[in-house]
């Protein structure tokens, strides 16, 4: 949302399987948008029942949506959660497989996130 980029070379650090390392949001003094976050793709489409998210900067307000095209028209598939350093998700896609899950956060005391795995099941 807001048409910039919030680290996309870094995505891949978000499913490496290094909890060191991390995809991070743009720092914010003012977060005025609805909210922002990654797409992890599922090969091939997947019905999930979870997705779990590792994070060293906790606090954050996220949920899961997902989609089956990477560009858009996503639908939440899990509520909204406070993050902890461990967040567990449970998702209901209603029995959909979906290509593509989109991690939503919201920073609102500005700041910066980061989103150092997230791991289905």
């Amino acid at each position: 949302e807001g048409g910039d980029d919030e680290h996309p070379e870094a995505v891949p650090a978000a499913t490496d399987g290094d909890a060191a390392s991390y995809w991070t949001t743009e720092r914010y003094d003012d977060f005025t948008k609805s909210g922002g976050g990654v797409v992890v793709e599922s090969k091939p489409a997947a019905a999930l029942d979870e997705l779990t998210l590792t994070t060293d900067t906790p606090g954050f307000p996220a949920k899961i949506r997902a989609s089956n095209s990477a560009g858009g028209g996503f639908v939440d598939v899990s509520g909204e959660q406070t993050t902890s350093a461990t967040t567990r998700f449970e998702l209901d896609t209603k029995d959909n497989a979906y290509r593509y899950y989109l991690v939503w956060l919201r920073l609102p005391d500005g700041g910066a996130a980061h989103l150092n795995e997230v791991k289905a099941g």
